[in-house]
C-alpha cells in the first residue's frame, strides 16, 4: 500500500482511501459517457492542488477531473508508460510529475511534465531543458525514480 501525503490538506491517506473518495463523485454513467478506463490502469497518481487523477492505460497518458467529470487524453507515449507519480521533491512545487516509459526500440525513457493549476481545463506540459540528456535515457525498463534521499 503507497502512503500519499497532501501537503495543502494536511492529510495522509492510503491508496485505497483516496480512490474511494475519488470515486464518490463518478457515477457509473460516467464510466462509458467519458470513456474512462481506470480499471486498465497500470499506474495512477493524484494531483493535490486540484481534484485531478493522473493516470497510464498502456502508452496513453490520461487525466480525469473528478468534479467535473472530465476526462482527456493528454499524452501518447513512444512505449508502454512503467512509471508515474507526482515530483514535488526535486523541484519543491505540487503540479509537477515523473512519466517513464519503456520500448523495444527506444529502451527505457524519462520525463518530466507540469499540470497547470487551471479550473477550467486540464492542461499538461512537457518540462523542457536545454541539455541534450533530456530526455533521460536508459537501457532499463524504470520501475522508481527517486530523488535523493526521498522515495516518490
Amino acid at each position: 500500500v503507497t502512503i500519499t501525503y497532501f501537503q495543502s490538506a494536511g492529510l495522509i491517506l492510503d491508496d485505497f482511501s483516496i480512490l474511494r473518495h475519488a470515486f464518490r463523485y463518478i457515477r457509473s454513467s460516467d464510466f462509458s459517457s467519458y470513456n474512462l478506463n481506470l480499471c486498465e490502469a497500470g499506474h495512477y497518481t493524484f494531483f493535490s492542488v486540484q481534484p485531478v487523477i493522473l493516470y497510464a492505460v498502456g502508452a496513453d497518458l490520461w487525466a480525469y477531473d473528478y468534479v467535473r467529470n472530465i476526462a482527456k487524453k493528454v499524452a501518447t507515449m513512444d512505449g508502454e508508460i512503467t512509471y508515474l507519480a507526482m515530483d514535488a521533491h526535486s523541484s519543491n512545487t505540487p503540479t509537477d510529475f515523473i512519466v517513464a516509459t519503456y520500448s523495444e526500440s527506444q529502451k527505457g525513457t524519462v520525463y518530466k511534465y507540469t499540470i497547470k493549476d487551471d479550473p477550467n481545463d486540464i492542461v499538461v506540459e512537457p518540462h523542457t531543458y536545454r541539455t541534450e540528456s533530456y530526455p533521460w535515457k536508459t537501457n532499463l525498463k524504470v520501475a522508481k525514480v527517486e530523488y535523493r534521499n526521498s522515495s516518490l
